[in-house]
């Protein structure tokens, strides 16, 4: 139905078929394969490191996904719903959430975690690893229907339906805003 080209890493959406969710048997539509040194095929960080053939991403497998968008490392997929996944590296934000939040600071190095190094031996100096390879649903636009996403290199766009209820509430909003200034804010 549609494919997107990440960095080194590709997706494809198959047509789920009539009805499908619905079914005992429906098991996803969302293909993911490339390269996967940080879990940008919604598995484990190299394991594998190279995902060789299209592999069903089993984190959806219960979502009609509409639509995906591939990143150099990350990915954002919208399903039926209007809901909105990410996955993949997030050293710049690019999945929506950070934990713990960083706002205001530098992005932290990226970083895939060395075998020889355990935790007891990690220190101040040691760069933070940022990456999820499960899809997770963005939270901060879990309220809104979501049309559609794209990526760019490290960064994510969503795009939301817009409401005639949200433009009234941003109509009053503005109004409200001016309301002691003695100018009046008009929509147009």
């Amino acid at each position: 139905r549609s494919v997107a080209c990440g960095g080194a890493f590709s997706a494809a959406i198959a047509d789920p078929g009539h009805g499908a969710p619905l079914q005992a048997a429906y098991n996803g539509n969302l293909f993911l394969w490339g390269a996967n040194e940080i879990g940008q095929c919604a598995l484990p960080a190299k394991e594998p490191a190279e995902v060789e053939v299209p592999t069903k991403v089993q984190a959806l497998k219960h979502v009609v996904v509409n639509s995906i968008a591939c990143g150099a490392g990350h990915a954002v997929a919208v399903d039926t719903a209007g809901r909105a996944y990410s996955w993949g590296a997030s050293q710049y934000g690019q999945l929506g959430y950070t934990s713990p939040s960083r706002l205001f600071e530098p992005p932290p190095v990226f970083c895939a975690p060395a075998p020889e190094t355990n935790a007891d031996e990690a220190d101040d100096t040691t760069p933070t690893c940022t990456q999820q390879h499960q899809p997770t649903l963005i939270q901060s636009v879990s309220k809104l229907h979501i049309m559609k996403a794209a990526c760019g290199l490290h960064h994510s766009l969503i795009i939301s339906e817009v409401s005639t209820d949200s433009l009234l509430r941003g109509r009053v909003t503005r109004e409200a805003n001016v309301a002691g200034s003695g100018h009046r804010c008009e929509s147009k």
